[in-house]
């Protein structure tokens, strides 16, 4: 039987046209990359919606990709259409330049494959992240400039521009390669069209509605639809999903304003979103598990049915986190948008609330109580409001700590106003301690700001200088150890703030915040993105007053339990040091502690306790 499959392989490969290269690396996906009841799943999903044309091919339509999806209208026009022409451009490969293919089953499988990772089964010669360049290529379009080929045969000038796909052949056709090797073509099979630099970008507007995509479906699980997110269609949820939409479109350069070329959107993804395209996995995974096929249980999602629905469920985010009430900061957007930088795993189910300011109390006592002891990594956040120039009198002994002079705000024009948001927030892996001499944390440590601008700072292996806590000074993350004590600090003798090239620093009573950003400096714990929006040597800051702070705990029921075990622990000894009382009546009792103690006893008098 196995020799048979080889032979069929042998005699298939032998008679290769290119011609049948689509259909071809679609029976390779099938066969490597999915269970046969995954492959039976989408045929039987495929089959049960799928019109036929004249010549009796079978395909979908692009409504009935949206609505097997579930993909609301309310997300605006455009939005599951551009996911359809995705798909149906990855159907032609490996083939791309020959134009979209018909979203039949193979385009299906092929779809999948890729936005779910699982080519890599396929295509031995293919890495992980090939798939950046070709899903940015699928959302694409060309730039129609003077000088540039739009698929007429004419070259483009031999001159460097950012806006070309394809500067580095290797990296260009990494996928399309590995497609035809695995095929036993070369190289030779791909079209001339390929090789010729030409210009892309996808538009901005198309970008925020990609965005708002991915915030929509982070969460989603494979067999969950995506109606049980219908709360999120409100007309406030929807602002909600507009405005962190527009903090992470701010997190990639823009092109003369047309919007994102490839070269800035690798840069985004490798710094600030890296788990950004794992998004639409869930999303395609659907396919994978047969359903019902009556659309009338699926949301047409107009705003005005998503609030009366909104209703009658439960919150989403409360099901998401280990928490009865829905948080102050951590909304299921900006849960959405951590998971863009951050493994999905670790979010969504599997974090829970450790310390809220404006509940437990601003002062680093009651965080020390609440965050210390959880052996997990923890989520920091942090919301206030940007202070400008006219700042309230009760902020300048704060003012009067900053080490340097006020510098441009870190976000755009329209944004510097004092009512501007700011939310910041670090990702820490070690336990949290206090620390008199020394900081700790690793590289793993990651520094960012979420609104109104999405930036990811990574740490820096070559740096210690990660977090430090003490709870008579400072919280600071990306700083070095105070060099004088803060531990009697007043309004008047407050020594200066720490501040590092990359750092944020919050006061002792929880306040006001202060982050800095400057050039490059190979030692800052927190290394630049040399690819932001904003100019990565510039020198900026953010000064603001703290309205809430939220630590999160990643970790389930063992970590809680192991925490309440440690502070347990604690209490008992701090219990029993109260109850200790010398001279207090009971001689031969007192004798028998300060024996057990080396106090007396031994050759040692250790005076009278009589």
């Amino acid at each position: 039987m196995g020799q048979g499959h080889s032979n069929e392989e042998a005699a298939s490969s032998s008679t290769f046209s290119i011609d049948q290269a689509p259909h071809l690396l679609a029976k390779r996906f099938a066969s490597k990359c999915f269970q046969p009841v995954e492959l039976y799943s989408l045929r039987d999903n495929f089959k049960s919606l799928a019109d036929t044309s004249n010549d009796g091919k079978q395909y979908w339509k692009e409504d009935t990709f949206i609505k097997f999806l579930s993909i609301p209208d309310a997300l605006g026009d455009g939005v599951g259409s551009l996911l359809y022409n995705s798909v149906t451009f990855l159907g032609s490969l490996p083939l791309t330049d020959a134009g979209p293919a018909i979203c039949d089953a193979d385009t299906l499988v092929k779809a999948v494959a890729i936005y779910t990772g699982r080519y890599t089964r396929a295509l031995t010669g293919a890495s992980s992240t090939a798939a950046i360049k070709l899903i940015f290529r699928s959302f694409a379009v060309l730039d129609k400039v003077e000088g540039v080929s739009a698929g007429d045969g004419t070259p483009m000038e031999p001159k460097e521009d950012p806006f070309v796909i394809g500067d580095s052949e290797d990296e260009e056709d990494e996928i399309t390669i590995a497609s035809l090797e695995a095929l036993d073509a070369g190289k030779d099979d791909i079209s001339k069209d390929k090789k010729r630099k030409t210009q892309f970008y996808i538009p901005r507007e198309d970008f925020k509605k990609i965005v708002l995509l991915a915030l929509f479906t982070a969460a989603i699980e494979p067999q969950q639809s995506l109606s049980v997110f219908v709360d999120r269609l409100t007309p406030e949820g929807l602002q909600s999903l507009q405005e962190t939409a527009e903090c992470v479109v701010k997190a990639v350069r823009m092109k003369e304003g047309k919007g994102v070329i490839y070269k800035d959107f690798k840069a985004a993804i490798n710094t600030s979103l890296p788990y950004f395209l794992e998004s639409f996995a869930p999303l395609f995974e659907h396919l994978l598990f047969a359903k019902s096929t009556d659309f009338s249980s699926l949301p047409t999602a107009s705003s005005d049915t998503a609030a009366t629905t909104a209703e009658k469920q439960p919150s989403i985010l409360a099901s998401l986190l280990s928490t009865d009430t829905d948080p102050n900061i951590l909304t299921i957007d900006l849960l959405s948008q951590i998971s863009f930088f951050l493994p999905p795993t670790t979010l969504f189910h599997n974090v829970r609330p450790l310390y809220t300011a404006s509940q437990h109390g601003f002062s680093l006592g009651s965080f020390e109580t609440k965050v210390h002891k959880w052996s997990a990594p923890t989520i920091l956040l942090i919301k206030g409001t940007r202070l400008t120039t006219a700042t309230p009198s009760y902020a300048q002994p704060f003012l009067k700590r900053l080490p340097l002079a006020p510098l441009p705000f870190g976000s755009t024009s329209t944004d510097e106003d004092e009512n501007t948001t700011l939310i910041f927030g670090a990702y820490i892996e070690a336990p949290w301690k206090n620390t008199l001499r020394s900081c700790f944390g690793t590289s793993s440590t990651k520094l960012f700001q979420l609104s109104p601008v999405h930036e990811v700072w990574q740490g820096n292996p070559n740096s210690e200088d990660f977090v430090y806590f003490n709870r008579q000074s400072d919280l600071t993350i990306g700083c070095a150890v105070p060099k004088s004590s803060n531990s009697h600090l007043t309004q008047y003798t407050a020594p200066l703030l720490p501040v590092a090239p990359i750092s944020l620093s919050i006061d002792s009573g929880l306040e006001f915040g202060y982050l800095h950003h400057a050039g490059h400096h190979s030692n800052a714990a927190f290394r630049q993105n040399r690819d932001s929006p904003r100019e990565a040597g510039a020198e900026w800051q953010e000064r603001f007053e703290i309205q809430e702070i939220e630590v999160w705990g990643c970790g389930g029921d063992k970590e809680a339990e192991e925490q309440r075990k440690k502070w347990a622990w604690e209490e008992r000894e701090a219990e029993l040091r109260k109850r200790i009382n010398i001279g207090k009546g009971d001689i031969e009792a007192d004798r028998a502690l300060l024996e057990m103690a080396g106090i007396i006893g031994g050759g040692r008098s250790g005076g009278s306790i009589g």
